[in-house]
């Protein structure tokens, strides 16, 4: 979501209360105004404490507070009236609707799906795109709202300004879903990676010879294609930390699938007796390698991941309300 502009008028703004019948078209915009700010606010103290907080219950909470707001700004709005001015009041309350049906269907739907998104590839993918589209549903209805203000202002003659604390929200919003794009993205490309890692490891865990080889391939297949596509992808703001540690990680997925996962899969495919010093050395080094090493470099990873969203998504959530500046 981004914020509203204010309506400039010759008059001085007074604070309106709910149930007021207005007639300066001014104020009573800029109520409407007023209302969407304060959801605005609390969308992105609720982001904000999403990425810089792992306290899921406190999450949930967060969101709650985004829903009382939405029926408290709904409430407001259809409390009050203006003179040909009741096109811009009901788009305002159609847009209150859809953001809260958002908050109360599609993230939460989002949140169930994020439940079983490490379980593949696909269901990461169905996570993602169940949070890119709960976003850009509050985009679009927020764009709704800025035509009819846009028309409110074309009605009454008005000019419509775009003050410096509109501006400031409008950047934190547009840099957010930025972020979240460019490392939703990279985070697929190393998923699927480590999904197919995961499976061939599965297989040696099960001693399923049947395949094996095959997944080992798969791996060094899968790798080297994403770190072709790491490389197409530029820094963000600067940051080139996410995209170099998915690609050392991804980096290492592919070289033990092309020369220690040989060993592995010697080893566990052979009969215990047929098994030489040689293999056996080979087999514990592969293993040792990959023990000494996936586990730091996937830490990297994660900490760079959480290193870029903090960076690029403010810590608002101590901080209430955004005030005009």
């Amino acid at each position: 979501m981004k914020s509203f502009t204010t309506i400039l008028f010759t008059i001085i703004i007074s604070v309106a209360a709910v149930g007021q019948e207005f007639t300066d078209p001014g104020m009573f915009n800029n109520f409407i105004v007023n209302e969407q700010n304060k959801v605005t606010a609390k969308n992105l103290e609720y982001i904000s404490f999403s990425v810089h907080s792992e306290d899921y219950a406190a999450i949930t909470q967060k969101r709650n507070e985004v829903i009382a707001q939405i029926k408290s700004s709904y409430s407001a709005i259809e409390g009050i009236s203006l003179e040909n001015g009741d096109k811009m009041r009901q788009e305002a309350l159609n847009v209150m609707s859809l953001y809260l049906e958002t908050f109360q269907i599609d993230f939460p739907a989002a949140e169930a799906l994020k439940k079983e998104s490490e379980s593949s590839y696909q269901a990461m993918e169905a996570y993602f795109a169940a949070q890119d589209k709960a976003e850009k549903k509050l985009s679009q209805a927020t764009d709704r709202l800025n035509k009819a203000q846009e028309q409110l202002a074309k009605d009454f003659k008005m000019e419509i300004i775009l003050e410096e604390g509109d501006t400031k929200t409008n950047n934190i919003l547009k840099q957010i879903n930025d972020v979240n794009d460019y490392t939703r993205k990279i985070y697929l490309i190393n998923f699927k990676v480590s999904k197919e890692n995961a499976a061939f490891w599965d297989a040696v865990d099960t001693r399923n010879t049947k395949g094996l080889d095959a997944k080992r391939n798969r791996v060094l297949e899968v790798a080297s294609e994403a770190h072709g596509l790491l490389n197409t992808i530029p820094d963000f703001n600067g940051n080139i930390g996410y995209r170099e540690s998915a690609k050392e990680l991804i980096g290492f997925y592919k070289e033990m699938a092309d020369d220690g996962y040989k060993a592995i899969v010697n080893v566990v495919k052979k009969e215990q007796a047929d098994l030489t010093q040689a293999d056996v050395e080979a087999y514990n080094a592969a293993i040792t390698k990959y023990n000494t090493s996936v586990q730091g470099l996937t830490n990297k990873f994660n900490s760079a991941n959480q290193r870029i969203m903090q960076e690029n998504v403010p810590n608002m959530s101590g901080g209430g309300t955004i005030r005009r500046m």
